[in-house]
């Protein structure tokens, strides 16, 4: 009666689909009646996870209908994935098993389609299940699907194929070359979902990143960036793309004293200049004292700033510091005062100026007394730091004693008509309306 019953569900099952429908459950009425009870009979198993039960009637299914469910092949390799693992004692078995799993791949890819993203789950299963001999076949599958999916390539994926390609140059079958290559490569996916909308999936590719910044450590270091890259970028230094991958590279191995990052840096900075990028090699050349060049960039970095008040306060500031370096001090005043309509309480705007002033009070004026009049005027700015921002009284206490020091004597200025404390029109450049001070 039971059977009788199944049969004649079965049946009316068929005609509720219809011919069309009917055709992926097997060629004839007959092959579709022995698809669906076979797809029953093992969907009922593995719900209860017993998979040995579910497996004769799940190939069944593969045989007769394999266009039937993509839900064959996911279940399917799930299945013979726990085989493989309850079978761990019996190489040979596993060997059979792994074939089949093999197969299972395969065989979706056939019917279903999704070639780049199956490959990557069947690379992955190649390396981490099956042998020796088969991390090469893992590797290849794996770039395959990396080159198919593009942008969309799974972090899994990316990890196991650098794990692949790491094996292959421990064994002596690929060089360090292709290693330095691939890992910028792998990184763009990264980049390019690590700010997904989707929390959980911006997580696993920054754990993706972290697990290729581990591998990538121990392959290489400054020098072999260099050799590798500096003769390529000199036959094509247009080429973005390469540029992008070498200050990747050069950044995750901290090789920025070099100085093909600089050239490279740069010529990036031409092709797509951004507030960072003109920052950064701002500050590679402030650190080398080539204070003509970091200027034009740390105010390269401000006027690409745009809202980043803090990048553009501490790029002008940055400019300031060097052009005071460079001893161009009319570009010091002109850099802070750019400083201070981007923040009128920045403390040490008001220093640099000062440094300025008592920098160039020599060059300002005909006698001893005028000759010291920028000291008088870099006072006052010490001043007006320590009264924007008062957490600079130690530093400014310092400046205020050192500029004193500088102030003329009495007789210096008494001859020329100077008093002590009247009003004073400093000359030159500086121009500042100060107050005279001076020393007895």
């Amino acid at each position: 009666m039971k059977t009788l019953k199944l049969t004649l569900s079965l049946s009316l099952g068929l005609m509720f689909f219809g011919t069309v429908n009917a055709q992926k459950y097997g060629a004839t009425p007959e092959d579709s009646l022995e698809c669906i009870k076979n797809l029953s009979v093992y969907s009922g198993f593995y719900k209860h996870k017993s998979y040995k039960d579910a497996v004769a009637s799940w190939k069944k299914a593969c045989e007769i209908c394999p266009k039937s469910s993509k839900n064959l092949y996911l279940r399917g390799a799930g299945m013979y994935r726990t085989f493989m693992n309850e079978n761990k004692a019996n190489p040979e078995r596993v060997e059979q098993l792994f074939d089949t799993l093999m197969w299972i791949y395969d065989r979706r890819i056939e019917h279903f389609g999704q070639e780049g993203y199956v490959l990557g789950r069947k690379g992955s299963d190649m390396l981490n299940l099956g042998g020796d001999d088969d991390v090469e076949p893992a590797y290849e599958t794996l770039l395959k699907s990396f080159e198919l999916q593009g942008s969309r390539t799974e972090p899994g994926v990316l990890v196991t194929l650098y794990m692949a390609q790491y094996k292959m140059y421990k064994d002596d079958k690929v060089k360090k070359e292709d290693l330095l290559e691939l890992y910028p490569k792998l990184m763009d996916v990264v980049d390019a979902n690590r700010s997904s909308k989707k929390p959980k999936t911006a997580e696993l590719y920054l754990n993706a990143e972290e697990n290729l910044a581990k591998m990538f450590a121990p392959v290489a270091d400054c020098p072999d960036l260099i050799q590798l890259f500096e003769p390529k970028f000199n036959d094509d230094s247009e080429n973005l793309k390469l540029n992008k991958n070498i200050i990747k590279l050069m950044d995750a191995k901290n090789c920025e004293d070099s100085d093909l990052y600089i050239k490279v840096a740069v010529k990036l900075n031409e092709q797509e200049p951004t507030a960072n990028s003109a920052f950064s090699i701002g500050k590679w050349y402030l650190k080398k004292a080539e204070y003509t060049n970091a200027i034009q960039y740390f105010v390269q970095a401000a006027e690409l700033g745009g809202d980043d008040v803090k990048l553009k306060e501490d790029a002008y500031y940055r400019a300031a510091a060097s052009a005071l370096g460079a001893r161009d001090y009319p570009k010091v005043r002109e850099l802070c005062r750019k400083l201070l309509q981007v923040n009128p309480n920045n403390g040490e705007a008001y220093i640099l100026i000062g440094d300025a002033y008592s920098g160039a009070s020599k060059t300002c004026g005909e006698n001893e007394c005028e000759k010291r009049a920028g000291y008088w005027a870099a006072y006052d700015q010490y001043l007006k730091a320590k009264s924007v921002d008062p957490s600079l009284a130690e530093k400014v206490g310092t400046k205020l004693g050192a500029v004193k020091a500088q102030f003329p004597k009495q007789a210096d200025c008494f001859f020329y008509g100077i008093q002590d404390g009247a009003a004073y029109q400093v000359g030159c450049w500086i121009g500042e309306s100060t107050t005279v001070r001076v020393n007895e």
